[in-house]
């Protein structure tokens, strides 16, 4: 079927649901072509030939090609919502309609189809009013546009001839960015962190940072004198491997339906742990919650603006506080792992984009309650470190507040950071990678994940001065105690891997019954069976290597104070 002439072609400009969208509507004598632009999306083609199959627009015979933007099927069902019913207003005329959603309700698409209404020129019963006045010789070409109708569409989705047909299209403003922005994509197929060198860069960094991590992790449990302080600094060192192979991992999936998101959960939940076990070491330094209490009971909170305490003035230390401290972090071992598990699931239904603030999505409530929560865990950090800060100078804790709170919240605000320059359209809105589609937060996302790969090597170097190894391997030298090196390591790993610690923690902070209470840790060691000599040790007796093992309780002790 040949495209016939050119008999009217119109643009209108027009806020649907609060989106800018133009449309422009060019009917020929014996087709129909319409291009739709919500700015910031781009770009689903459809093609309809209702003449194939009779005079039934309910079901045509619909050829969609997502170009630009995500390949979900609501875009596929708003494509044929719209072919549809502009077929049947332009009187069952094959139509080739060109679109770019932002906005796919239900509301959007019926406000749409009144702007396309408006925008069409022809009349009822597909008859189209004859323009006294040929039109300007640069319209004319659009029949060229129309060329793809002459034949009908093949079974498979059109192919990127169609698009260079759209590129000779008269260049009214829809249509020049429609063309643009398809030819910055094709260049997008080179986008530079899908290269062969962001991948080796990247890989460099990530896999130095875990050497020297693994290397520090497994001194300390070469070295494992005091578990209830080393326990905690495995954990937090573990930070390094999971951020680091996570980011890397999803860098190398790029593009690949998303699974970067299953993987930056998981990485997400860590850095609640880590967070804990911070707060957890610096208790264990300090002897405990009731040691602590002893130290600052009834001293008054100074005021301070940068700690975040000018709002307590007038009160004083006591039990509450502490218990405030470790609530606030633990709430965000809660919340964190519960947002990711929403986000999984909101991410297979389709309700998930990152960087998308739109409230329909739960990108948007997500970042809300998640910055509400680490902000309130972090918070809980600043005034328990303000309030022992003298206590804890024996122990170094600047550079590890500094570096923990650089992994945790630096990584944070990058990605926030890299949503805002989404949002402001400086991150390019689509880029094919590998011949798909992907939308400006996953790109903006790749970035992210690029820059922790960088970093994780810069954060492995600082842990590894922060928490050195140095001072429980003079334990172990000054040690009469006969370790077996490999079951020290073995049974060291297990324990800091076990989260029956966490979960007395939580029972023990939340429980109303405990709240006028204090936790006092004390070590005791439990023997399988004594060593050849009867001698009794710390970790295993004797030269045999029968197994020992350290076993942990908490004693409670009232407190004297009101909550």
């Amino acid at each position: 079927m040949e495209a016939g002439p050119i008999v009217t072609s119109k643009q209108r400009e027009a806020v649907v649901c609060g989106v800018p969208t133009e449309v422009v509507c060019t009917a020929f004598s014996n087709s129909v072509l319409v291009v739709v632009t919500q700015y910031g999306k781009m770009g689903t083609i459809v093609y309809v030939d209702p003449s194939t199959v009779g005079d039934s627009v309910g079901r045509p015979s619909l050829t969609t090609k997502v170009l630009l933007g995500k390949d979900e099927p609501l875009v596929h069902v708003c494509a044929k919502n719209l072919v549809a019913f502009v077929s049947q207003e332009a009187g069952n005329k094959p139509v080739l309609l060109a679109m770019a959603l932002r906005d796919k309700t239900v509301e959007g698409i019926q406000a749409l189809r009144e702007v396309i209404r408006s925008c069409q020129v022809w009349g009822c019963g597909g008859k189209c009013p004859q323009q006294p006045d040929p039109l300007p010789e640069e319209p004319r070409r659009m029949s060229n546009v129309t060329s793809a109708l002459s034949s009908p569409p093949a079974p498979s989705t059109p192919g990127p001839s169609m698009a260079a047909t759209l590129a000779s299209a008269p260049p009214s403003p829809a249509l020049i960015l429609l063309t643009a922005v398809h030819n910055t994509s094709e260049d997008g197929r080179q986008f530079f962190l899908t290269t062969t060198a962001a991948q080796v860069i990247s890989g460099i960094f990530v896999w130095s940072a875990l050497i020297v991590t693994f290397h520090q992790i497994y001194t300390h449990l070469r070295n494992y004198t005091v578990p209830k302080e080393q326990r905690y600094i495995i954990r937090i060192l573990f930070i390094v491997p999971i951020y680091a192979f996570d980011s890397w991992l999803s860098l190398l999936l790029l593009g690949s339906h998303q699974y970067y998101v299953y993987f930056d959960s998981v990485r997400d939940c860590y850095e609640a742990f880590v967070i804990y076990s911070f707060l957890s070491l610096c208790f264990e330094y300090l002897g405990g919650e009731s040691t602590i209490m002893s130290e600052i009971r009834g001293k008054p909170i100074a005021s301070s603006c940068i700690y975040g305490t000018c709002c307590l003035q007038g009160m004083s230390y006591s039990i509450g506080f502490l218990r405030f401290c470790k609530q606030a972090t633990l709430q965000f071992c809660i919340v964190k792992p519960l947002m990711a598990i929403i986000t999984i699931i909101l991410q297979a239904f389709g309700k998930y984009h990152d960087g998308d603030f739109n409230v329909q999505s739960g990108y948007l409530y997500i970042t809300i309650i998640y910055n509400f929560s680490v902000s309130l865990a972090l918070y809980a950090l600043f005034l328990f470190y303000f309030a022992t800060m003298d206590l804890l100078r024996p122990f170094k804790p600047v550079l590890k507040f500094i570096t923990i709170k650089a992994v945790i919240f630096l990584s944070f605000w990058q990605g926030t950071l890299l949503a805002i320059l989404e949002k402001c359209g400086v991150i390019p809105e689509v880029q094919i990678i590998d011949g798909k589609e992907v939308g400006a937060g996953t790109v903006a996302a790749g970035y992210q994940n690029f820059i922790i790969c960088i970093e994780m090597l810069f954060a492995s170097i600082a842990l590894r001065y922060a928490f050195t190894c140095q001072v429980y391997r003079e334990k172990k030298e000054n040690s009469t105690a006969n370790l077996a090196p490999m079951q020290s390591i073995s049974s060291g790993l297990k324990e800091t891997m076990s989260p029956q610690d966490i979960v007395q923690d939580a029972i023990h902070n939340f429980s109303p019954t405990y709240q006028q209470y204090t936790q006092q840790a004390m070590q005791e060691a439990e023997h399988k069976a004594p060593g050849e000599n009867g001698h009794v040790a710390s970790k295993v007796d004797g030269p045999t290597g029968r197994k020992s093992k350290n076993i942990e309780k908490r004693v409670l002790i009232v407190s004297d104070e009101e909550l």
